[in-house]
């Protein structure tokens, strides 16, 4: 699940990650 794969790239910050980064990463 790529919800699952992204947060493991992502550390546990107080900021939101880069969604738009990670979307196009997907693609």
């Amino acid at each position: 699940n790529n919800k699952v794969l992204h947060a493991e790239l992502v550390p546990e910050i107080k900021q939101e990650p880069d969604y738009n980064a990670a979307l196009a990463a997907l693609k």
